[in-house]
């Protein structure tokens, strides 16, 4: 539970931190997009290693997923009793698989619809964009060799990529692009594709899938986006803002004029730049106005960097080696039981007894009336003749 507080914590000072970041406009014009990105990546790296770092211990044994994991081999002992393995954490567990196997079928079908539906409404205008004159030769290179399609779809709101192993830039169809239209179009695609955004897109999906009960995960995603566009525009408008500047407005008043005036609802819904908290302003102030603070960019990465770390070392919750436990037990008198200052003795008649090393020479009986749910989970246990045992099926939180 320690581990996961501290997890959730840190998850949440760093999507805290992108929030604020985005709810300012001279901060997202002047702090570097590809900050956001790495903070978002910080935090759901956080999240998918949820363990503790003890200084003496196996990171698993500390973990937070060492109960599942311990819960899980003891699911099949088999002297589990029928009524544990309806125990509230087995009942938890069956309801997060239920819930991702679900998520995880709607991703499926969604992904699956999409490329049937793209048989149906596409038309492949890629040579004909090839023998044109406004993508530069090694723009042209880039899409040949890699084997990139441009289809021209119905009934989609914006231009976009989708596809892993067959790359597709789709174009809405019945709008007339300009040359120059089609140029920003296919070079901010292809700096998608560079970039491997098609790849880290499915990866943040599955996470998603994974936290399906977690709500925050796709908010970060979200915010993870839309600093992946606003890289993108600044790769992809290199040497050329103002062109590229003028062809998104062009673009999107097109887009605007065709669906949003004749009250048309796409497949995808388009862009806008009419809202005030909506993603393509921020998009377009930042390309129009942004004045790059390194300084308070690189800042902000050591802040991260730091918060991460320490999460795991010691400073949301500090933590000490069973020797130094003993020793704090020792002068303010008190004790804590950990796995390696104690062991357990299971007697004939099924109660344990607790012996802790106090430090004396020897072994100290321990009064504990509670059950063996309140004892160091992975201390040895013994019999009464001296044999070892395992440890019985319990939970433990």
């Amino acid at each position: 539970m320690q581990s996961l507080l501290e997890t959730f914590l840190c998850f949440g000072i760093l999507l805290g931190v992108i929030a604020l970041i985005y709810r300012f406009k001279r901060f997202y014009q002047s702090i570097h997009p590809g900050v956001i990105i790495v903070i978002s990546y910080v935090a759901l790296i956080r999240l998918l290693i949820p363990w503790q770092l003890a200084y003496n211990h196996p990171i698993l044994y500390q973990g937070a997923l060492r109960h599942i994991f311990i819960n899980v081999n003891r699911a099949w002992d088999e002297n589990s009793s029928f009524l544990n393995l309806f125990s509230i954490r087995r009942i938890l567990i069956v309801i997060w698989l239920a819930g991702a196997l679900i998520n995880a079928i709607k991703l499926y079908r969604s992904r699956r619809k999409t490329m049937i539906y793209l048989q149906f409404s596409s038309k492949d205008i890629t040579e004909g964009i090839l023998k044109s004159s406004y993508l530069s030769d090694s723009q042209k290179e880039y899409l040949i060799k890699h084997r990139v399609k441009i289809l021209s779809v119905d009934n989609i709101g914006s231009p976009l990529t989708c596809g892993l192993l067959k790359t597709l830039i789709l174009i809405p169809n019945g709008i007339l692009f300009e040359g120059d239209e089609l140029s920003v179009i296919v070079t901010h695609e292809i700096a998608h594709i560079k970039r491997g955004d098609l790849i880290k897109k499915m990866l943040k999906a599955i996470i998603e899938v994974v936290y399906w009960w977690f709500p925050l995960v796709s908010i970060l995603n979200s915010y993870n986006s839309l600093a992946t566009e606003m890289l993108t525009d600044e790769v992809a408008s290199k040497g050329k803002r103002k062109e590229y500047v003028q062809g998104i407005i062009s673009i999107i008043s097109k887009i605007n004029n065709i669906y949003i005036d004749n009250n048309m609802i796409p497949y995808v819904h388009p862009v806008t730049l009419y809202s005030n908290s909506g993603e393509m302003q921020k998009r377009f102030l930042r390309l129009r106005d942004h004045k790059t603070n390194f300084l308070l960019s690189f800042g902000i990465l050591v802040f991260t960097v730091l918060l991460f770390i320490s999460s795991y070392v010691f400073v949301l919750c500090p933590r000490n080696t069973d020797k130094e436990l003993t020793e704090i037990g020792r002068i303010e008198g008190y004790y804590t039981p950990t796995q390696a200052n104690s062991y357990i003795i299971k007697k004939d008649d099924g109660t344990f007894e607790h012996y802790m090393w106090m430090g004396g020479e020897n072994y100290e009986l321990v009064d504990i009336e509670e059950t063996v749910e309140f004892f160091p989970l992975g201390a040895k246990m013994y019999d009464e003749e001296g044999n070892e045992i395992k440890w019985p099926f319990i939970h433990r939180y």
